[in-house]
């Protein structure tokens, strides 16, 4: 086919033209601009289109197989419920998006990087195919290696040619970005292979032996959702300490005394603490606290049980609960400790289409207050849902893990999580 195209080119004596291309130039001169011309390009636009979109069939596998290899991080591994590669193709996509941006939507600009691209491909896999038949050493071995060596040959002849006369045109971004992403493989595949070290996979652990812990619950208030942690905390811990932030303003500390007097008049059987901040933030005297509480060592595992409202998806419910979230500090953001463990309890509102029938020892129930709307229909027996969620805390930072899918559950039958943190 690719010659036909030669000898009919010289034929008509085409050139390349900046307006058309020698497809649609070839395809006039032979049949003319009429209906024919029309259904050929409607075509080649067609193949073009299926053309593009093998890159985000390919592309994703190959990130995955990658990943599989520790080559790049697991995440290309997971699949969405269509069973495709959702973020090799989101990231795909965004490549593709950022390179024509940068190219001002010119894609000449791009093809010295694509045939260089596809030239690197086809003399990678032909000199695969040299080693695959000198490894199988199979009947008609050498024949088939000798084809695929040339093909290897004539591939990197095309290669170095195009990288010559290309190179300012933008081929020159090849050279740069393939080493690069040599060394990012090289380099996640070392990461990996320490953290495999560190948990020693492939190796039978010791028995699980149960350990001692403390929980450490921040409150600010007395209300449902303080009970339901603390409640939480004890069913989890030997020791619970509830833990409160006061700032340095005679306003703060009113409120603090306020709620003192509420803890105690509640009687929890839980100890709460105050700790003093000059600085509106949360995060930095918890985590001193927690520091202090490592230094005694009274327990195996220091816990820090976080309570959050999870609001229904009416899309009001981030808006009055993130700035909750907020308060609380992110984790992250703040230097932890090197033996506890974060993890939050979410309380979650649920809108039933139906009532439930009540039961007798337990009849259904509905709290107007706090954020809780009137009528909203409570599991019988305990919180509408319970979606837990678990974190780390380690030496450089401290994060939290959303646990995969979303657990809900109701009391008695809360799910779990752990997570483990190399310090």
């Amino acid at each position: 086919m690719l010659i036909g195209i030669s000898v009919l080119i010289r034929k008509f004596h085409l050139t390349p033209s900046a307006t058309e291309t020698t497809l649609a130039q070839l395809t006039a001169a032979a049949v003319g601009k009429s209906t024919v011309f029309i259904a050929i390009q409607l075509i080649t636009t067609v193949l073009l289109a299926l053309a593009a979109n093998t890159s985000f069939g390919g592309l994703p596998v190959l990130a995955s197989l990658l990943a599989r290899d520790n080559n790049l991080p697991h995440l290309f591994r997971l699949k969405a419920d269509r069973q495709v590669h959702r973020y090799g193709i989101s990231f795909l996509a965004a490549a593709a998006a950022i390179l024509l941006v940068v190219a001002r939507g010119d894609t000449q600009a791009l093809i010295p990087v694509f045939a260089i691209g596809v030239f690197v491909g086809f003399t990678l896999s032909q000199a695969g195919m040299v080693r695959h038949w000198h490894e199988q050493h199979g009947d008609g071995w050498v024949t088939r290696a000798v084809i695929n060596g040339l093909g290897a040959v004539l591939t990197t002849a095309a290669l170095a040619i195009e990288l010559v006369s290309k190179f300012t045109q933008g081929a020159y971004l090849v050279v740069i970005v393939v080493p690069l992403l040599v060394l990012m493989f090289d380099r996640i595949h070392v990461t990996y292979d320490r953290i495999g070290a560190l948990l020693e996979l492939g190796k039978q652990p010791p028995p699980p032996q149960p350990r001692s812990a403390m929980v450490v619950v921040p409150v600010a208030e007395v209300s449902r959702l303080t009970a339901e942690a603390i409640s939480t905390a004890l069913s989890i811990g030997d020791e619970i300490v509830a833990v409160t932030v006061c700032f340095a303003s005679p306003e703060d500390e009113a409120a603090d005394a306020r709620f003192r007097d509420r803890w105690e008049a509640w009687h929890p059987n839980v100890p709460l603490v105050t700790l003093h901040a000059r600085r509106r933030s949360l995060a930095p005297p918890i985590v001193k606290y927690l520091r202090g509480l490592e230094a005694e060592d009274r327990h195996d595992r220091l816990l820090v049980l976080i309570p959050e409202v999870r609001p229904a998806h009416d899309g009001s419910g981030y808006c009055t609960t993130a700035r909750r979230r907020a308060a609380a500090g992110d984790p992250a953001r703040t230097r932890s400790t090197w033996s506890s463990a974060g993890c939050a309890t979410s309380w979650r509102r649920c809108r039933p289409t139906s009532r439930p029938a009540p039961r007798a020892a337990s009849p259904a129930r509905s709290e107007p207050d706090g954020d809780w709307a009137p009528g909203a229909q409570l599991t019988p027996g305990g919180p509408p849902m319970l979606a837990p969620f678990a974190g780390a805390v380690s030496g450089s930072g401290w994060k939290r893990y959303p646990m995969p899918g979303s657990v809900t559950s109701q009391r008695g039958r809360a799910g779990s999580g752990s997570s483990f943190r190399r310090s």
